[in-house]
């Protein structure tokens, strides 16, 4: 039972950590929406990335605006990391109980 409720949980901590990421996402997209004007201008053909990018630096925003958009930022990446990770602990753990579940039908079979 320990090893369901510590899928559980890690199915659970996935869950809050992809949330965190798409609100702070989204909180930074709603900024860049306001701004692709003023980005476009500077840079006709500026993609997605390099929009973020811009709108991080100094002096775009006002200081107050920059501050709360890198924490938008800096709290999407770390979210994202945290989430991409137990994403693979979730896959690992799934191809774990594949091969149990394979290995236990072939012994059965052949015994």
């Amino acid at each position: 039972m320990d090893e369901c409720d510590d899928l559980i949980s890690r199915a659970e901590s996935y869950l809050k950590f992809r949330r965190i990421s798409t609100e702070n996402q989204l909180k930074l997209e709603m900024v860049l929406s306001a701004k692709l004007p003023k980005i476009r201008g500077i840079k006709a053909n500026a993609g997605y990335d390099m929009s973020i990018l811009m709108l991080l630096e100094d002096g775009f925003l006002d200081a107050e605006q920059t501050l709360e958009c890198r924490g938008y930022y800096n709290e999407w990446k770390k979210a994202e990391s945290a989430y991409r990770g137990m994403e693979k602990i979730l896959e690992a753990t799934r191809t774990k109980i594949s091969f149990a579940q394979s290995y236990m039908k072939y012994t059965e079979e052949h015994t």
